[in-house]
């Protein structure tokens, strides 16, 4: 059975790595939540969980992770934190806006974080919104990872 390939540069390439990336965010989410993204463009271990939000690693080793962000608000307090959880713990901040003042305008922040994770099979990773209330817009909004080693 193929489980990999060298081709005649020489370059390796694995077509089995755990490797995925899901996207079209939730919108208006209200208070401490987990962001799921429904829609998997890929995903070639089936380890990320469209309704939970949750990739769950199937081989220990370190595995990198990524978002993309769009942050939308109107309102008059745009402070937001958004943060990596793994196995349902706080990990890192993803991405943070504290607002000193107040304004009725229309907030758009782009954010990208990136954070590397250490997991045994099993161990999950997620990314959990902190603030009271977040919209994090559609399709421009994608979170993914993959096995780095």
């Amino acid at each position: 059975t193929e489980r990999m390939r060298i081709d005649s540069a020489g370059r390796v390439t694995m077509p089995y790595q755990p490797a995925f990336r899901a996207t079209n965010g939730s919108s208006n989410i209200a208070g401490s939540t987990i962001i799921v993204f429904p829609t998997k463009e890929f995903d070639r271990s089936n380890s990320y969980n469209a309704t939970s939000g949750a990739f769950t690693a199937p081989v220990a080793g370190v595995y990198l992770f990524y978002l993309t962000a769009l942050y939308n608000y109107g309102g008059t307090t745009p402070t937001w934190k958004v943060s990596w959880y793994k196995n349902g713990g706080f990990d890192a901040v993803a991405g943070e806006y504290q607002s000193a003042f107040n304004s009725t305008g229309q907030y758009h922040t782009v954010f990208n974080s990136t954070v590397t994770m250490t997991m045994a099979a099993g161990d999950y990773a997620q990314i959990y919104n902190v603030s009271s209330n977040v919209h994090i817009s559609g399709s421009q909004t994608k979170f993914g990872g993959y096995l780095v080693s």
